[in-house]
């Protein structure tokens, strides 16, 4: 491949290789230096992590709750559970698993997070999960 900065995940044009039909970045591995496929069937994904997260509604995420989560700026808002993970006391992580599998996101992207008009908090994808 051309080198990992000219990839990202759900990308389809310029791989540089003809399958017959359309392949698409399912994930980047840099320390490997790998770039995989994956066909319109596999390119959607069931949850994502979240971290470096700001929240305004509440002081903290402490327990599962429902949620409405926009990954896109232009696009609705998607139901989703919301899942504290805590590595430890200061670095505290969301898993965002939503109702239906979505498109492939990646990471660096925002996640925001709703109930009803009250936007609760958001913060940047680290991970995304198949």
């Amino acid at each position: 491949h051309k080198g990992i900065p000219c990839y990202t995940l759900g990308q389809r044009r310029g791989l540089g290789i003809s399958f017959g039909k359309y392949m698409y970045v399912a994930k980047i591995n840099p320390n490997e230096n790998t770039i995989t496929l994956c066909d319109e069937a596999h390119r959607y994904i069931k949850s994502v992590i979240v971290d470096d997260l700001n929240f305004i509604a509440i002081e903290k995420l402490d327990q599962k709750i429902k949620a409405q989560v926009k990954i896109r700026h232009q696009a609705h808002t998607i139901s989703a559970v919301l899942e504290p993970i805590s590595d430890n006391k200061k670095d505290t992580k969301v898993k965002v698993i939503f109702e239906e599998k979505q498109r492939l996101t990646s990471p660096g992207q925002s996640a925001v997070f709703y109930q009803e008009d009250t936007v609760i908090g958001g913060g940047i994808i680290s991970e995304v999960i198949m």
